[in-house]
């Protein structure tokens, strides 16, 4: 099967660089884009376990294109608030990784089509979508769909335009935007300290993949770290990390293993997911055991236990905790937030920091609704005592105030 998928992928992908090639023969100046579904993470069931027989190489696509494009979406579920927080944000950081170009989402769905829930959670959510996109490496947006309709039925009910509070909402983030655009495109630029390795191979083999997937990059966003998603053709690229992750990648390239042992040899640090990582290769066949079993004595392995689509344990927080001990253990915890009354770590709490003009940024978001926290943040162990939110222009001493869903970029003085 995954011959099969190699050769649909090449074929479509040939398809688009000839008309590339026509489209530049007469206007080479104009730039291309090809507007692609991020079928990617999460759960790897219905239509986005389909989506590995269309025939979209995405990083081929971007390969030809000037434009990163993409039709992304996350929004709130009816009666599931939160899910799938991050798997726009992954994506475009899966983007950013292929290619230093523009990322561009020509169809941003921020609200389902026909959502009839007329709740403040979508407004909420609207400006951290687009924030916090913005923040992963979007650079441009079009939302879906700027109209407005009267209709009982079809896909424009209930869109942005019924829906004042999200209105104002797109300003605001749009306003806030502009503004810090500097500070903003500093963290869009900012080096990643980790890498995450995706496997074409390894999703076409395993269900559950995707799934092990989204919980790596969640997790170690809970853990303030920034996230390169790589992927087998890019693998050499993984030198450039402290830290790699490798979550239920049953299937490789020799190639990889190779590189991944070397990556090893030279004092890399190492997190796999799931006991059957690296064992066979893009053939189904067994790999190098004597490779395979270096790797994984000198690795973190995290056993697994998935079922279908999902991974079932380690639960999240568990999972949270396993990362911060191995990040702790390679020196890769300097910046960390905690409750400001226990003094313990939080949960469901994204930040990433980054030195700007030599001052440190943090930008930090709580993604769970209803839950609002105060924090502290503690740099190389000391809790700091001045701080300014250069969105809404606050000044904070050693406790924070964190509110659902909304964005801070703190200042650290």
């Amino acid at each position: 099967m995954y011959d099969w998928l190699c050769f649909n992928n090449d074929l479509f992908t040939e398809f688009h660089e000839y008309l590339v090639k026509g489209v530049k023969k007469y206007a080479p100046n104009i730039p291309v884009t090809a507007k692609q579904m991020t079928h990617l993470f999460n759960q790897d069931w219905g239509s986005y376990r389909e989506s590995i027989l269309h025939g979209t190489d995405f990083e081929d696509f971007a390969d030809f294109s000037d434009i990163m494009g993409n039709d992304a979406w996350q929004c709130l579920d009816q009666n599931i608030p939160a899910t799938r927080t991050h798997e726009k944000t992954m994506w475009y950081d899966m983007q950013r990784s292929y290619a230093e170009k523009p990322i561009y989402n020509a169809e941003d769905h921020v609200i389902y089509d026909g959502d009839t829930a007329y709740v403040p959670e979508h407004a909420m959510r609207v400006y951290t979508d687009l924030w916090q996109g913005a923040i992963h490496g979007r650079t441009a947006s079009t939302i879906w769909v700027w109209e407005k309709t009267y209709s009982n039925s079809g896909d424009w009910r209930g869109n942005i335009l019924n829906r004042p509070d999200c209105v104002q909402r797109v300003g605001k983030a749009n306003l806030d935007m502009n503004r810090l655009a500097k500070e903003v495109t500093a963290f869009q630029n900012s080096k990643a300290q980790v890498g995450q390795l995706y496997s074409n191979a390894s999703r076409s083999y395993s269900l559950s993949n995707m799934s092990n997937q989204y919980n790596a990059y969640q997790n170690m966003m809970y853990n303030g770290q920034n996230v390169e998603i790589i992927t087998e053709k890019t693998i050499k690229k993984i030198h450039d990390y402290k830290m790699l992750v490798l979550p239920d990648l049953t299937n490789v390239y020799p190639e990889t293993l190779d590189e991944i042992e070397t990556y090893v040899k030279n004092g890399g640090k190492v997190i796999i997911m799931g006991e059957n990582s690296l064992k066979k290769d893009t053939q189904n066949l067994d790999q190098n055991l004597e490779k395979v079993q270096y790797i994984l004595e000198n690795a973190v392995v995290i056993p697994t236990q998935n079922e279908a689509y999902t991974m079932i344990t380690p639960k999240p927080g568990e999972l949270l905790s396993k990362f911060r001990d191995a990040l702790k253990s390679a020196n890769m915890l300097n910046v960390e937030v905690v409750d400001a009354k226990t003094n313990l770590p939080v949960s469901d709490i994204e930040w990433q920091t980054i030195d700007y003009n030599g001052k440190t940024l943090i930008n930090i978001c709580n993604f769970k609704f209803y839950n609002d926290k105060e924090i502290s943040i503690k740099i190389n162990g000391e809790k700091c005592n001045n701080s300014k939110d250069l969105i809404s222009l606050s000044d904070f001493n050693e406790n924070i105030p964190l509110k659902s869903f909304s964005p801070m970029m703190l200042e650290i003085k």
